[in-house]
């Protein structure tokens, strides 16, 4: 009874991970690393353990995200919005942590 109840689960498992888009990898250092950080899904934030957030493929934090000069960032966008948004797109975080 429990293989049958797996079995009904694993289309739907199936179909949540597909509404992320694939990343398409030039560099097996920045896979390797993507798969570390997040399984190389944008699956949110999480702290890491010195206590920053970190967000998306590469768990970005925001003084990652400062020092490689806000990518896509717009003139009057908050830091923060910006930020989030760059570490849920796998070419924007990448520039940050190469």
């Amino acid at each position: 009874m429990q293989h049958a109840s797996l079995l009904l689960l694993l289309p739907s498992l199936a179909g949540a991970l597909l509404m992320f888009p694939q990343v398409e990898f030039r560099d097996e250092c920045m896979k390797a690393m993507c798969e570390e950080d997040s399984g190389c899904l944008p699956e949110g934030c999480t702290p890491d353990s010195a206590g920053r957030l970190g967000c998306g493929y590469f768990k970005l934090n925001i003084y990652q995200y400062k020092q490689c000069y806000q990518p896509g960032k717009l003139v009057h966008e908050p830091e923060e919005d910006a930020w989030e948004r760059c570490a849920e797109d796998y070419n924007c975080s990448q520039m940050c942590v190469q």
